[in-house]
């Protein structure tokens, strides 16, 4: 079967840009459909755009459960996006001047 940019496109909008469904439903391998999106740039585009879309309808999902008060949906959107308000499990430390470092090993006698 002739690959023709039409068809990829297509392929990639009906599975949502999942690269091995949309190969086997042009009945082509991952790797030739790959190879396609590294050389075509309307083909890239167009795997980015899906993407995006996929991206925005599940995070209007997550923020809609936090509308509704699900605990999981609030405590996840604040460690994804609350983090500059303070809300991540992450420290950054910062250390400034010398720091010294003093390693023992439990269990032996000194």
């Amino acid at each position: 079967m002739r690959l023709s940019k039409k068809k990829i496109i297509s392929a990639l909008k009906a599975t949502g840009g999942m690269i091995s469904p949309a190969a086997k439903k042009l009945g082509c391998s991952r790797q030739s459909l790959y190879q396609w999106i590294q050389k075509d740039e309307k083909v890239a585009e167009a795997l980015e755009t899906v993407r995006e879309e996929n991206l925005d309808f599940v995070e209007s999902q997550l923020l809609q459960a936090a509308k509704n008060g699900q605990s999981w949906a609030v405590c996840f959107y604040l460690k994804c996006m609350g983090k500059a308000r303070g809300f991540s499990e992450k420290v950054d430390a910062h250390v400034t001047g010398d720091l010294k470092v003093e390693i023992k090993q439990f269990g032996k006698e000194e």
